[in-house]
C-alpha cells in the first residue's frame, strides 16, 4: 500500500492522499490482479460471496 497508493503519486497534502485512498482500495480489490492468489483479484477468490460481487461500480 505504501509504495502503490501513499508514494506512488505525488500528493499535495495529507488530505489529498487520504481521498485518494478510496479509489486505491477499489482497484486494489476489484481489478489488481495477486501473484499470491494465482494473479487474480481478491474479489474474484471470493466466487461463493456473490453478494459481495454485485456491489461492484
Amino acid at each position: 500500500a505504501l509504495r502503490e497508493w501513499a508514494y506512488g503519486w505525488t500528493y499535495q497534502n495529507s488530505a489529498e492522499r487520504t481521498q485518494a485512498l478510496h479509489r486505491w482500495q477499489h482497484y486494489y480489490n476489484w481489478h489488481r490482479p495477486h501473484s499470491g492468489i494465482g494473479r487474480i483479484t481478491p474479489m474474484a477468490r471470493l466466487k461463493s460471496a456473490n453478494n459481495l460481487l454485485t456491489v461492484h461500480t
